[in-house]
């Protein structure tokens, strides 16, 4: 008899860690899609309080300063 391991259990001990590793891709890939959304989001956001920002700062120095006497 050998002393090395059962190959039917190394082959079945490396399927569940396929298995394991296949799900950890799922969970991150998820995860990832999750955070491109809320950049999306983010980014939206941001242009918008950027917009309304600019909008506010243009209507600022368009009106007339009243004179300084």
């Amino acid at each position: 008899m050998s002393s090395s391991p059962d190959p039917d259990a190394r082959i079945q001990s490396l399927e569940e860690h396929q298995l394991f590793l296949e799900r950890q891709i799922e969970d991150l890939s998820s995860e990832v899609r999750s955070l491109g959304t809320l950049v999306h989001t983010l980014k939206s956001q941001l242009d918008h309080e950027r917009d309304r920002l600019s909008k506010l700062s243009d209507s600022l120095h368009d009106k007339p300063q009243p004179d300084q006497h």
